[in-house]
């Protein structure tokens, strides 16, 4: 990390929701938000967290039900890009969605997934 570093980890409210928010990298940088894949928390981006906050400051969090983010009552909803791009545009500069989809065909692969997320253990 650059010596300007503002590095910040806490929680947010959103809704009846508390996620677990860390902010690292130089306050006055852009601004590069990443999001997890489902069954992951915001450590999947540690190796690359050090190349990143040199050019921006890293917003990552934990989705609702993981990491240190609660599990409120769902159902849940994981669009989080791709609504952002639809109902939010000009929150965002640039979008880049990687690995999802807005629709499966076969839904089984999903419920799997689902599934072993609700019986892995994040410890």
């Amino acid at each position: 990390m650059t010596d300007h570093s503002d590095a910040w980890r806490g929680a947010v409210q959103v809704g009846n929701c508390l996620i677990h928010v860390a902010v690292d990298g130089a306050h006055k940088a852009p601004r590069l938000m990443l999001s997890n894949s489902l069954g992951s928390d915001l450590t999947m981006w540690d190796p690359q967290l050090a190349a990143f906050s040199k050019h921006f400051r890293v917003i990552r969090y934990d989705s609702r039900g993981h990491g240190k983010s609660d599990a409120p009552q769902g159902p849940y909803s994981i669009m989080v890009g791709q609504w952002l791009g639809t109902n939010a545009p000009s929150r965002v500069d640039k979008l880049i969605l990687l690995n999802t989809t807005s629709y499966y065909a076969d839904k089984q692969s999903w419920t799997n997934r689902i599934e072993f997320v609700r019986t892995f253990d994040y410890g």
